[in-house]
């Protein structure tokens, strides 16, 4: 059976760009996932600035 689990939910726009980043808590804490929403396919973007936006608590 599986536990559920609770998770914040930060989204982060630069321009276009849209970034959701799924915070873990309870058994899953310590998990974070981050998902870049492109407006086509194969969209180039800089990773440098999707770390620095999703590095918050470094």
């Amino acid at each position: 059976m599986d536990m559920p689990f609770e998770k914040i939910i930060y989204i982060i726009t630069d321009g276009a760009l849209t970034i959701e980043v799924d915070e873990f808590l309870s058994h899953k804490k310590g998990l974070v996932l981050a998902e870049i929403e492109l407006l086509i396919e194969n969209t180039p973007f800089k990773t440098r600035l999707v770390r620095k936006r999703i590095n918050w608590k470094s």
